[in-house]
């Protein structure tokens, strides 16, 4: 990771308002957490990888099952499904929508990523969403998706803009 995407995500984390349980941020992803998620469904996880960020979808707290962003891929698991990942660079965009047992969070372009399905969370879903994709933005240096995503201190941890 470059000196200026390592500003990128740390400014941008430093801006969100309020923790989310589940969410772990670079040095505060539990190192048992992260095991679990490389062994899940990062397997292929090169040692100079920098995670950046994990979402833990799973009930008892293991995280085999959710996703991991690196500075580099975006890899994930839902429940009952086979592991996914993707460059960042082959993501386009994100079409994400909620249905009742949870919100769908699905890329767009050249990605070989299945869709995400946070079953886990409650509310926060969205905020967990919108923090995903200003974290790619930053990682990225390019807007994703059509429209400007809100700002990162607009997105509350119940993921409600702020006024």
């Amino acid at each position: 990771m470059t000196r200026a995407q390592e500003q990128a995500v740390r400014e941008l984390q430093a801006g969100f308002k309020g923790q989310i349980d589940r969410l772990f941020f670079m040095e505060g992803i539990p190192p048992k957490r992260l095991a679990n998620a490389k062994q899940s469904y990062a397997q292929g996880f090169e040692a100079d990888e920098v995670p950046i960020f994990l979402w833990d979808d799973t009930v008892f707290g293991s995280a085999k099952d959710g996703f991991l962003l690196t500075d580099r891929r975006l890899y994930q698991k839902n429940f009952t499904e086979d592991a996914s990942s993707s460059e960042l660079s082959e993501i386009v965009d994100f079409d994400i929508s909620t249905k009742v047992a949870g919100l769908t969070v699905t890329p767009t372009g050249n990605s070989t990523l299945n869709p995400i399905k946070m079953q886990n969370g409650g509310k926060v879903r969205e905020a967990v969403a919108a923090r995903l994709i200003l974290m790619i933005s930053a990682l990225t240096g390019r807007v994703i998706g059509d429209e400007q995503v809100e700002p990162a201190q607009a997105v509350s941890s119940e993921g409600t803009p702020r006024k």
